[in-house]
């Protein structure tokens, strides 16, 4: 396998997050994981504390009808990645509460996530429990559909 060219490797059918993808960085070679690339190209990023709310505004109630967000969220060593898709006036989004990884022992910790249509503006409205003492950084791109 060691001289075998990467186009002659079979292709990967689904990524767990934590698959070394080799990289030359600098004139080095390193290795990242889809995880941390993916992380790097997300363009928003926020610092959610935990054992609190967060409210993060993605839209405008009266002209955009769907939006599409990506996003990477870490805590610890978990990690998290999904697409929310919010329908303007039909509060479906994604929820996620598996994080992949271990930090304090614990797996399955969780954020739950819904869209709030209240006001003038669409918000994500993310519950970051207090299971582990460490703080989400969210980081997320998106998408708007105009009504």
């Amino acid at each position: 396998m060691a001289n075998k060219k990467i186009s002659e490797m079979t292709a990967a059918t689904s990524l767990t997050g934590v698959e070394l993808i080799p990289i030359v960085q600098a004139g080095v070679n390193k290795s990242v994981t889809p995880i941390i690339l993916l992380g790097s190209f997300l363009t928003t990023k926020v610092v959610l504390t935990h054992n609190a709310t967060a409210n993060i505004t993605i839209g405008v109630k009266a002209t955009d009808g769907v939006i599409v967000l990506d996003y990477y969220a870490v805590r610890g060593a978990l990690y998290q990645t999904g697409r929310i898709t919010v329908l303007n006036r039909v509060a479906t989004a994604e929820v996620f509460h598996v994080w992949n990884g271990d930090d304090t022992g614990i797996d399955n910790v969780g954020t739950p996530i819904t869209a709030d249509f209240s006001g003038l503006n669409i918000r994500l409205n993310i519950v970051v429990d207090d299971i582990s003492v460490n703080d989400v950084t969210f980081s997320y791109n998106y998408t708007t559909v105009k009504l």
